[in-house]
C-alpha cells in the first residue's frame, strides 16, 4: 500500500467516524416523506464569505485526491471567485453553502440557499437592506452580525497590523467597542423582531458567534520601546471583549426565546471549536493551524499530510482576519452537529408551494365586461388559489396600446396598478378603479408585450413559482412598436428570471401564433374563455396547473474564470408526487438543452467567455416539467468587472480595492502603499506572559505543495475539519528569516524587496509532528 493510499484510508476512516453519529441521527429519514428546506444567510463578511476567494490554482494529483472525491466527496478544489454583486464578497464556499450541500446529501432532503449577506454590513444595514429581501416562506435564517457595529476591522488594524498599530488607539477602540455592546444587542433584537413579523410561525434563526481574533496566551503587547515591556496587552484585551460580546449574544437569544414565537439558537464557536486555530498576533509568527486568514493571505486550506494551513496571497484587506476555507467548514460542522436537519423542514405535499401571480389585463374598450367580472370575482379567485398554495401574492398591470403607433389618443402601453401584495382588499381597490374606455382601440392588436414585460420587472420572490396571467381579446404586435420586443425577446427575459411562466386567458383573439410561442417557451398554457363568468375558473386553473409541476432549483449564481469546471447542483429540486426522473441542462442560456442526466449534479467545463444563465429542466414520473435558471459569468480574470474598468484586468479582485489610489488594484499591485514602519506607540513589546511552545523553523512549501489545487467546484459532502493539534498557545514561531512570519512577510514585501508569498502559497510555520487526524470541538 502506497503512502498516499495509507493517508487516504486513515483520513477517510477518521472523517467517517467523526460524521457517523450525525448521519446516523437521520436514520429512518429515507422512509419519511421528502422534505424541502429554504435557507437564507444574512449578516456581514463572516457570513458572506470574505477570505475564501482565489483564482488560478493548478492541479496536483495528491492533494486533488485528498481534497477531491476520495476524502470529502468533492469532485474538485476549494477556492474560487466571489459570486455576488461587486463589494458583497458573497462566496459559494461560505459556511451556509457547505451546510446546504450537507443537507442535500441527507435522505429525502431538498435544500435551497439564498445568500443576502454583505461584507462590512452592520445591524442597521441588515434591518434596512437585507431583512426585507428574506422570502416569507424561509425555514431557516443563518447570520453573523455585530462585529462591524463595534469596528472589529479597525481594531484588528490598529492593534495588530504593522504600520497601523498603535497602543493608545488600540486601547481606545477596544474600550469603545465594549461600551457599544448593549446597543448592538438592542439592534440585534430589532433584527429578530423584524424577522418574526416576516416569517412563518415555524421558522428558525441561528445567530452564529465570532471566533477569537487572537491566539490565547500569546503575550502580545503594544507600546513605546521606552516602556520596557509594560505595554497594552492588546491580544488579551481583545479576547476579553469578544468573550463579553459572545456572552451578550447568548443572553440575548435566551431572553428572546422566553417571550417570542420565532425560535432562535445561538452558536458559540469561540470557546472550544476554534480554540488553537486563531491568528497569531505577533509580527514574527504565523499559526500553522489557523482557521482564519492572517495578513496578506486568503483561502487557507490544509496541507493534509502534515496538517498545516496553506493559503494564497492577497493584498485585499477584506480577505484578512476572516475564516478561511477550513474555518467555514468548521462553522458548517457546528451547524451539522447543533442543528442537523432542522425540524422546520416542510414535508413535500401535492397541494402546496409558494406562488407569485401577476395579472396583465387588457384595459381597452372591448374588455369592459371582463374587467367588471374580475372586480366581482377577485375574492373568489384569491381564496381558491390560497387553498392550493402555501403562500400567494398578487400584482396587477394593465395595458392598452401605443397612442402614437396604432392606438387611440387615451391609450398607454402599460401601467402598474398594484405591486405584489398579500392584501386582497388592495387588489380589489385597484380593480375597482380600473376602467376600460367606451370606444374601441385604433387597431386589432394591443401592447401585450409591454404589459407582460412590466410584470417581469416586478419584485418576484426567490424560490416561489412565478406566473404572469395575460387576460385579453387581442394579440400582440410582433415586433412591438417603440420597444421592438418580439416573443423571442420576452422568452429570453422570462428565462433569466428563473423563469416567469406566461399563461393566457384568451377572450377571443389573444392566442396568435406569436403569443402561443411565448407561452410554450416559458412553460405556460392558454385557457380560452367565451364569457366573463368563466374568468375566475380559468385563473384558478392556471395557478393550480403551475403549482402541480415539480419544483426546480439550480444553486447559484456562478462567477469564475474561463476554462473553469463548475458543478451544477439541482438537488434542491423535487417532485410533488413520486420522483424526478431526468435533468436536462442548458449550459449557455439559449433555452436549448445540451445534456440530459439521471442525477441532479453535473460537472461541466466552461471554455468561453459567457454572461448568461445556466438552466435545468426537471421532469417527474408523470411527465410534468419545471425549469430553474441561475446567472453565470465566465471572464478572463474571474471577477465581474469589465476589463476597461478593472484596476486589475488580469487578476480577480472582486472589491476593486486600491489603498494608495494609484489606479492599480491592491491584488495586482507590488507596492499597494501600506505603511511598513511602526508608529512610536505601536511597537511590539517583549512577551508579557507565557510564550507559545517553540516549533521547528518556518519553511516555504515545495512547489507541489504550494500550487496544489484541482479545477472543479465542490458539490459533495461536508469536509471534515479535524486537524493536528496546535502547539501550546495556538501559534507557531518563526526563525526570524525575512518574510517568515505573517507580518514579517507584509513588511518585507511592501518594503520593495518583493513578497515571498507571491510565487505560491503563503509561508507557514512548521509545527512539531503530531497525530495527523483527530476529531476536535466535540
Amino acid at each position: 500500500m502506497s503512502r498516499l493510499t495509507r493517508i487516504l484510508v486513515a483520513a477517510g476512516f477518521v472523517v467517517a467516524s467523526c460524521l457517523a453519529p450525525l448521519t446516523m441521527s437521520q436514520a429512518g429519514a429515507a422512509e419519511s416523506p421528502p422534505r424541502q428546506l429554504s435557507l437564507v444567510v444574512l449578516g456581514d463578511s463572516y457570513s458572506a464569505g470574505n477570505g475564501t476567494g482565489t483564482v488560478g490554482w493548478e492541479p496536483a494529483t495528491a492533494v486533488y485526491e485528498l481534497f477531491g472525491a476520495t476524502l470529502f466527496g468533492y469532485t474538485g478544489y476549494w477556492g474560487g471567485t466571489y459570486n455576488g454583486p461587486q463589494g458583497s464578497y458573497r462566496s459559494p464556499y461560505n459556511y451556509a453553502s457547505l451546510y446546504t450541500r450537507w443537507l442535500n446529501q441527507q435522505p429525502g432532503v431538498h435544500a435551497s440557499l439564498t445568500n443576502l449577506a454583505w461584507s462590512g454590513e452592520t445591524t442597521a444595514g441588515v434591518l434596512a437592506e437585507q431583512v426585507g429581501a428574506v422570502p416569507s416562506q424561509t425555514d431557516l435564517v443563518l447570520m453573523t452580525i455585530g462585529g462591524n457595529d463595534v469596528e472589529f476591522a479597525e481594531i484588528v488594524k490598529q492593534c495588530f497590523a504593522i504600520g497601523f498599530r498603535d497602543a493608545k488607539t488600540c486601547e481606545r477602540k477596544i474600550a469603545a467597542a465594549q461600551a457599544g455592546l448593549d446597543q448592538v444587542a438592542a439592534r440585534t433584537t430589532a433584527i429578530l423582531q423584524a424577522l418574526e413579523s416576516r416569517l412563518d410561525a415555524d421558522a428558525q434563526v441561528v445567530l452564529l458567534g465570532y471566533p477569537y481574533l487572537a491566539a490565547k496566551n500569546s503575550g502580545y503587547a503594544l507600546g513605546s520601546l521606552s516602556l520596557l515591556g509594560l505595554g497594552y496587552r492588546a491580544a488579551d484585551q481583545l479576547r476579553a471583549l469578544q468573550a463579553a460580546a459572545s456572552l451578550g449574544q447568548e443572553r440575548l437569544v435566551s431572553a428572546w426565546n422566553g417571550s417570542h414565537r420565532l425560535r432562535a439558537v445561538y452558536l458559540n464557536v469561540a470557546d472550544g471549536r476554534f480554540g488553537g486555530h486563531e491568528p497569531d498576533p505577533r509580527a514574527d509568527g504565523r499559526n500553522a493551524y489557523r482557521w482564519l486568514n492572517e495578513f496578506v493571505e486568503t483561502a487557507g486550506y490544509r496541507l493534509t499530510d502534515r496538517g498545516w494551513t496553506l493559503s494564497r496571497p492577497s493584498f485585499d484587506m477584506n480577505n484578512w482576519y476572516h475564516p478561511n476555507l477550513i474555518g467555514h467548514a468548521a462553522y458548517a460542522q457546528a451547524l451539522v452537529e447543533t442543528i442537523g436537519v432542522p425540524d422546520t423542514a416542510d414535508p413535500v405535499v401535492a397541494d402546496g408551494g409558494d406562488i407569485d401571480i401577476a395579472f396583465a389585463i387588457d384595459a381597452t374598450g372591448s374588455m369592459g365586461g371582463y374587467i367588471a367580472a374580475a372586480r366581482q370575482q377577485v375574492a373568489t379567485m384569491v381564496e381558491a388559489v390560497r387553498a392550493s398554495a402555501a403562500s400567494v401574492r398578487f400584482a396587477l398591470v394593465s395595458y392598452r396600446d401605443y397612442p402614437q403607433a396604432g392606438g387611440a389618443a387615451g391609450d398607454y402601453p402599460y401601467r402598474l396598478e398594484q405591486a405584489f401584495t398579500t392584501d386582497t382588499a388592495a387588489l380589489e381597490a385597484k380593480l375597482a378603479a380600473l376602467e376600460a374606455p367606451r370606444e374601441a382601440g385604433g387597431d386589432p392588436a394591443e401592447s401585450v408585450y409591454a404589459g407582460a414585460r412590466a410584470t417581469f420587472d416586478l419584485d418576484w420572490r426567490t424560490g416561489a413559482r412565478k406566473i404572469t396571467i395575460v387576460v385579453g381579446d387581442a394579440g400582440p404586435k410582433d415586433p412591438e412598436p417603440i420597444s421592438g420586443d418580439t416573443w423571442e425577446a420576452l422568452a429570453r427575459v422570462s428565462y433569466r428570471l428563473d423563469p416567469v411562466q406566461v399563461y393566457g386567458v384568451d377572450a377571443g383573439g389573444l392566442a396568435t401564433v406569436e403569443f402561443a410561442n411565448l407561452v410554450a417557451a416559458t412553460g405556460g398554457q392558454i385557457f380560452p374563455v367565451s364569457s366573463p363568468d368563466q374568468l375566475a375558473e380559468a385563473v384558478v386553473t392556471a395557478a393550480r396547473t403551475a403549482l402541480a409541476k415539480p419544483f426546480a432549483w439550480l444553486q447559484g449564481p456562478f462567477v469564475d474564470k474561463v476554462g473553469a469546471t463548475l458543478t451544477l447542483d439541482a438537488r434542491g429540486s423535487y417532485a410533488l408526487d413520486g420522483d424526478l426522473v431526468s435533468y436536462e441542462w442548458d449550459f449557455d442560456g439559449d433555452g436549448r438543452y445540451d445534456q440530459t442526466t439521471m442525477e441532479p449534479t453535473l460537472n461541466h467545463v466552461f471554455p468561453d467567455l459567457l454572461d448568461a444563465v445556466v438552466g435545468v429542466r426537471v421532469t417527474d414520473q408523470s411527465g410534468r416539467t419545471a425549469v430553474a435558471t441561475t446567472p453565470i459569468q465566465l471572464t478572463d480574470d474571474g471577477d465581474t468587472v469589465p476589463a476597461e474598468l478593472d484596476n486589475c484586468p488580469t487578476v480577480a479582485n472582486h472589491g476593486q480595492t486600491d489603498y494608495d489610489q494609484d489606479g492599480v488594484g491592491d491584488e495586482c499591485d507590488d507596492t499597494p502603499g501600506y505603511p511598513t514602519a511602526d508608529q512610536e506607540d505601536g511597537h511590539e513589546l517583549p512577551a508579557a506572559g507565557p510564550s507559545p511552545e517553540p516549533t521547528e523553523p518556518t519553511v516555504e512549501p515545495s512547489p507541489s505543495e504550494a500550487s496544489s489545487q484541482p479545477t472543479a467546484s465542490p458539490s459533495g459532502a461536508l469536509p471534515a475539519v479535524a486537524t493536528s493539534p496546535p502547539p501550546a498557545g495556538g501559534a507557531a514561531t518563526s526563525d526570524g528569516l525575512p518574510g517568515s512570519g505573517s507580518q514579517a512577510s507584509l513588511a518585507f514585501g511592501l518594503g520593495g524587496l518583493g513578497l515571498a508569498v507571491l510565487g505560491g502559497a503563503a509561508l507557514v510555520a512548521r509545527p512539531k509532528l503530531a497525530p495527523l487526524w483527530q476529531c476536535r470541538g466535540r
